[in-house]
Order: C-alpha cells, then structure tokens, then sequence
C-alpha cells in the first residue's frame, strides 16, 4: 500500500477551480495511478498573509503566520493523497524551489452559515481539534517584502473578477513561453 499524505489546499486546487484535476479521485484511473479524497474544508489556526500576485494571478500564502496585522485565518480543503499525487503537486508547485511544503495548523469546518442585515458576514464553527497538515507555502526571499505591508489579505481564494477584487488565474498552458 502507497504512503498517503494530508494536505492543506488554498488556491487554484480547491474543488471548482483550475488546478483541481490534479486531485483524481479514487478509482478514476488505473491502480498505479494518482489517487486523492476529499476530508473535510478547514481553517487555518494561525493568521496568514494571503495575495493574489503576479501577471497570472497566482494566489499565494506567504511564510509569515501570525507576523502581519491584516493577515486572516485562511479557509481551504484537506485531501488525502498517495506518493503519485503528492509528486503531480509538488511539480506544480515547484517544490522546493519556488513554494516549500510547510507544516500548517487547521481545524475541519463543521459548520458554515452566512449571517445577513447589519452583522452579515460568514460564521464559521470548527472542530476543536486541531491537525499539523503540510500545505504550499511561499517562502521568505521568493517574495517582495512589500507584499507583508499591505492593509488587505484574503480568508479565502475564489477564481472570479469581481468589483477587481480577485483577478482570474492564468494556468502555465496559457502563459507565454
């Protein structure tokens, strides 16, 4: 049996958005295939300086937890994965040369609920338990330190162009050579 492994997703791999085909689903290929599943949408426990940068709109969790004021808790998916899949991410990701797998403290969501009126706004109840889980992390010297200066991060990564707010990522296929 394959060696499985937890990770934290926060950007273009969450269900629905690009980079999600690189998370099969159990049984949708062959047995020497990759292999993920889906466990639970999660928080994170430390705050995270999260952007959206570069010309492709790349979303990016920055290697400062509980270092920067405006920094939130960022909200993601945990999969489990087999040996395969877990080389297909870090190809990706370009680990260790560009993000590194760093250990991540989440907690599973169990209930979500959005709040209308004057105090609208998402509730978002968790586990009290919290897990160690490796996530993608862009390391310090592989980002402008000006990116840890800013008023605004995002909670939570969606790939629309709404009010400009997020701008739509660009895949590596797309991108000029």
């Amino acid at each position: 049996m394959a060696d499985m492994h937890k990770v934290f997703v926060y950007g273009t791999l969450k269900r629905g958005i690009y980079n999600h085909r690189l998370l099969p689903t159990e049984g949708s290929g062959g047995p020497d295939s990759a292999v993920a599943r889906w466990l639970c949408d999660a928080l994170t426990i430390e705050t995270w300086p999260m952007v959206v940068a570069s010309r492709y709109s790349i979303p990016f969790m920055l290697d400062a937890p509980n270092r920067v004021a405006a920094a939130l808790q960022v909200k993601g998916e945990v999969y489990e994965v087999n040996d395969l899949c877990l080389s297909q991410l870090d190809r990706l990701e370009r680990h260790p040369d560009w993000y590194v797998r760093t250990p991540v403290k989440v907690r599973r969501i169990v209930k979500e609920q959005l709040r209308t009126g004057s105090a609208a706004g998402a509730v978002i109840q968790s586990d009290p338990e919290v897990e160690v889980i490796q996530a993608y992390v862009l390391p310090p010297g592989r980002f402008h330190p000006s990116l840890l200066e800013r008023e605004h991060y995002l909670s939570e990564y969606q790939d629309v162009n709404s009010d400009n707010a997020v701008r739509v990522y660009v895949p590596p296929a797309a991108r000029p050579t």
